[in-house]
């Protein structure tokens, strides 16, 4: 199947741009999700740890910040190399992308 762009630079109605064109409302977002996420992690490695590698300081706001699980899993899932591998290394290059299309 080929994939017509006509004279609109449109791809299936959206352009490649889409990211660089809502990357404020996408900052946002993400800003918000990962502080939910920070803090649910922060709550389930206080009376939820998954290994013996965890800890408090007894502050909150260092606690929060540092993290008190060393690898966090939800679900089985490490926490970690999600968000730095499986979406990190996929965003950089779209967002390379995005931002580099006139």
């Amino acid at each position: 199947a080929v994939v017509s762009t006509q004279s609109t630079g449109k791809l299936n109605g959206s352009t490649p741009t889409v990211l660089y064109d809502h990357f404020n409302e996408l900052l946002l977002t993400l800003t918000l999700l990962s502080l939910v996420v920070c803090l649910i992690l922060m709550v389930k490695g206080y009376y939820w740890p998954t290994t013996t590698d965890h800890g408090t300081t007894g502050s909150l706001i260092f606690d929060f910040y540092w993290g008190t699980e060393l690898y966090p899993r939800i679900l089985g899932i490490d926490v970690k190399v999600f968000t730095n591998c499986r979406f990190g290394m996929t965003v950089w290059p779209l967002l390379t992308l995005s931002f580099s299309l006139p």
